[in-house]
């Protein structure tokens, strides 16, 4: 047991914590989410990067910037209000982010050693597509955050990250929530 709590373990914790906290904090709003964003994301770009999850850690570099963005998003005079993109608008997101997810996937997979590559393309591509959304306050985020946490909890348990892998059941649960309370 003594050899399960190593330094990348307590990181990996550190993260989940700071993970969760900017969630929650997210769904209410407060803009203080973005900073355990900005924690979280520094500390799994490391450890994504070391389980040669090579699109996680891109993705974990695109929420460090977009913690950042959201930060001054939300502190700006014209935050903004939470807005619905309707049909029409989540059906382009949906084809845009299938196609990227391909075409990433298939890049992973031949020039690349990373491990399950369309799987890690698809919760990249459209990770990045919801974050989006988030900080522009579109309510279909946390749609698109049900099925990308979903998928990401076999991510993370097949590399042995099973503390991420919780984070992604605690966070399908928290998306459940955050779409109820967006849409009140």
């Amino acid at each position: 047991m003594a050899g399960y709590f190593t330094r990348e373990r307590l990181l990996e914790a550190v993260a989940v914590i700071c993970s969760i906290l900017y969630t929650v904090l997210i769904t209410y709003e407060i803009i203080w989410c973005w900073s355990f964003a900005i924690i979280a994301s520094i500390l799994f770009i490391y450890l994504v990067y070391r389980k040669k999850l090579l699109a996680e850690t891109v993705l974990h570099i695109f929420y460090l910037l977009a913690a950042v963005y959201g930060w001054v998003t939300w502190g700006s005079a014209d935050g903004g209000s939470i807005q619905s993109w309707g049909i029409k608008n989540n059906l382009l997101v949906l084809g845009c982010g299938f196609l990227l997810t391909g075409i990433t996937g298939f890049t992973l997979k031949r020039y690349s050693p990373a491990a399950l590559p369309y799987v890690d393309a698809f919760t990249t591509v459209f990770s990045i597509l919801a974050t989006y959304m988030m900080a522009h306050r579109i309510l279909e985020n946390w749609l698109y955050w049900i099925v990308i946490d979903s998928i990401s909890v076999f991510m993370y348990a097949r590399r042995d990250l099973h503390l991420g892998a919780l984070l992604y059941v605690i966070y399908t649960i928290l998306a459940v929530n955050g779409y109820l309370q967006w849409l009140r």
